[in-house]
């Protein structure tokens, strides 16, 4: 629950949301909206579709793609990336 409340409070500060008093309700300012607009289309323009090419390769067999490979070191990139404790 803290890292929530740490997660939200953070948002907050950098103007992304802004809390409805009285109650535990958050809303999205402009920034906030524009931001997940946009970080939504870079996930799913950079993320996603060769993430989604990479599985449809590898059920045909053969060699690895590109993408396939890429997709992979990203894989590897996140498991080191959450394994580290600093």
């Amino acid at each position: 629950m803290n890292q929530a409340s740490y997660g939200l409070d953070r948002l907050r500060v950098n103007g992304l949301i802004t809390r409805i008093a009285g109650r535990n309700f958050y809303r999205l300012t402009g920034d906030g909206l524009w931001f997940a607009i946009f970080y939504t289309k870079v996930h799913d323009r950079l993320l996603r579709r060769p993430l989604l090419a990479a599985a449809v390769g590898s059920c045909r067999g053969g060699r690895p793609s590109s993408a396939r490979s890429a997709a992979l070191l990203l894989k590897a990139a996140v498991q080191v990336s959450t394994c580290r404790k600093d």
